[in-house]
């Protein structure tokens, strides 16, 4: 399997995506405490640039769009997508990329984003590629920035 390829076909799981997080305590335990912990530890102000690897349908995203920053979702599914900017809906801090490897290829210049946050997605890249992707959102974070993330 190529680096660019998915293994999973997030596509068709959008439309239950929201619902199975919600009802799924045993994978999915404490999901909106564990999305808030990581609002929390990475604690943001109004204008703050935010970066959100695998945006899936937003649900982390959103938060940080509640607290006035501006974020960019990568996610390589675009019917996810398609749910997040529809929860977005005109918050003009959103900005919503289909991305095929969000992790791998993000982009943006280098030093961009005072923030880099993921949860629940690191996990779906191959175990050979995690250090090229920790590089990756080492390179498009400000020096000085901060990063969160949450893995099953």
């Amino acid at each position: 399997m190529g680096e660019n390829e998915k293994t999973w076909d997030f596509d068709s799981w959008a439309d239950q995506y929201d619902e199975a997080v919600a009802s799924d305590f045993q994978l999915y335990a404490r999901y909106d405490e564990v999305l808030d912990f990581v609002v929390e530890i990475v604690n943001v102000i109004p204008r703050t640039r935010v970066l959100d690897i695998g945006t899936g349908t937003g649900n982390l995203a959103l938060r940080y769009l509640d607290r006035g920053a501006t974020v960019v979702g990568l996610d390589p599914s675009r019917k996810m997508l398609a749910k997040a900017i529809k929860k977005a809906g005109d918050n003009p801090g959103a900005e919503l990329r289909k991305v095929v490897a969000p992790f791998l290829h993000i982009p943006y210049p280098d030093d961009y984003f005072d923030a880099v946050v993921s949860t629940y997605a690191f996990h779906h890249i191959p175990h050979r590629l995690k250090l090229s992707s920790v590089y990756e959102m080492i390179r498009v974070l400000k020096p000085g920035g901060t990063w969160g993330y949450w893995e099953i």
